[in-house]
């Protein structure tokens, strides 16, 4: 079959710690190994030139940014002559927005330019994002009408839940949008394999003696409720629960956080690791935790969720969000209410049921595990055939 040529275009790309970026990232390097030219057009630093090499990442086109109070590790993108002349010299075939700011712009701007084809995902609830800068219902449903209009000029919708696209109608998005289910790079262990890295984990975590373990990866930001998950954990230290937390992330809330563990002497139970960029130490980390906490109301799709799935590590969910739409109490994970102390009760009633987290450990297995490579099958039928019916319409025009 004839080589594509692909553009995935996003502000987040790693080493910042965003599932977004973790998408793209798979996205790129899946098609890459499926004989297509694949680049990857994100931001970046001299330290994301650092990871870059140390990776072995030679798809990636970056231009700078500057982080932002309240967006940090965002902010203002700065697109240089020598990003643009490295992008104007690819023939891209097609190019996918994984965001509407300025980086799915510039993705549009090159689609309308070059005559090609470009998908659009939706991948976080923007409003809420913007709700969160601008504090005014009115100018956030203005912003909002305008980023829409990214979303109506993509030739393909995609968003990876149906939760997820009714939340783009409500926004007020007119056309079809197609769900394409995200997936994950970790491949299940063997028995012998899991054995390693729980106890590689339960070094990185400093738990030297048996106790609960419970784990969060991601960015450290109000929106993801970090706060409430913070006060169910001071719940049952106050009731004499021994655990370890282990919090692995960055963001522009993690030094409240902190301050947060201090001022209620939580320093012995709640451990911030940081960024973590290392997979295998990842792996070690979901291999050694007892239960992930997750209780964030925010997220469009989790790809935490699968990674720990193939760990067998069940998370703690709140109903109603929506990464909470594929579970079913106990079976594939754990729902409680929008209430810390009913979250704390349930923390601690499953730590006291071992069968109860096995069970649900292995249906998260089942029934949200996905890979990569399965997803990236589905990602590239999709990529030609509107490829191939762009070409079409275009030429029949």
């Amino acid at each position: 079959m004839d080589k594509m040529v692909i553009g995935e275009f996003c502000e987040s790309f790693p080493p910042l710690m965003d599932g977004v970026g973790n998408v793209m990232k798979n996205y790129t390097e899946e098609m890459i190994k499926r004989g297509h030219e694949a680049r990857t057009i994100t931001t970046g630093n001299r330290e994301a030139a650092e990871y870059d090499r140390a990776h072995a990442i030679s798809y990636t086109i970056r231009c700078r940014m500057f982080p932002l109070p309240g967006l940090k590790p965002y902010g203002l993108v700065i697109e240089d002559i020598p990003f643009k002349k490295k992008l104007n010299a690819i023939d891209f075939d097609l190019v996918h927005a994984h965001s509407p700011f300025v980086l799915g712009n510039l993705a549009k701007q090159i689609a309308e330019k070059k005559h090609i084809p470009m998908v659009a995902t939706f991948h976080t609830q923007f409003r809420e994002d913007i709700l969160g800068i601008v504090k005014s219902e009115n100018i956030a449903d203005g912003i909002t009408n305008l980023v829409l209009k990214h979303y109506q000029a993509a030739d393909q919708v995609w968003t990876p839940s149906d939760w997820s696209r009714q939340k783009l109608y409500e926004y007020g998005f007119k056309g079809k949008v197609t769900v394409v289910e995200n997936a994950c790079d970790m491949d299940t262990p063997t028995p012998t394999e899991h054995e390693r890295y729980r106890n590689e984990g339960l070094a990185l975590a400093n738990v030297s003696f048996p106790m609960p373990m419970f784990l969060y990866v991601g960015q450290h930001k109000d929106e993801k409720n970090i706060r409430f998950t913070l006060n169910a954990l001071l719940l049952l230290k106050q009731k004499g629960i021994p655990y370890r937390m282990v919090f692995v992330g960055e963001g522009a809330n993690k030094q409240s956080y902190e301050e947060f563990v201090q001022e209620h002497d939580l320093a012995q139970q709640i451990l911030f690791l940081g960024k973590i960029t290392d997979r295998e130490k990842l792996k070690a980390l979901y291999a050694a935790a007892t239960l992930f906490l997750f209780p964030s109301k925010y997220d469009i799709s989790a790809v935490v969720m699968r990674e720990a799935a193939a760990f067998n590590l069940p998370l703690i969910f709140l109903a109603g969000s929506c990464t909470a739409g594929p579970i079913i109490d106990g079976k594939n994970g754990f729902l409680t209410n929008d209430d810390e102390q009913e979250y704390a009760r349930k923390i601690e009633w499953i730590i006291r049921h071992p069968q109860a987290i096995e069970t649900a450990g292995a249906g998260a297995h089942h029934t949200l595990y996905r890979h990569w490579r399965d997803a990236a099958d589905e990602v590239e039928q999709r990529y030609r055939e509107l490829i191939d019916s762009f070409k079409k319409n275009y030429h029949e025009f």
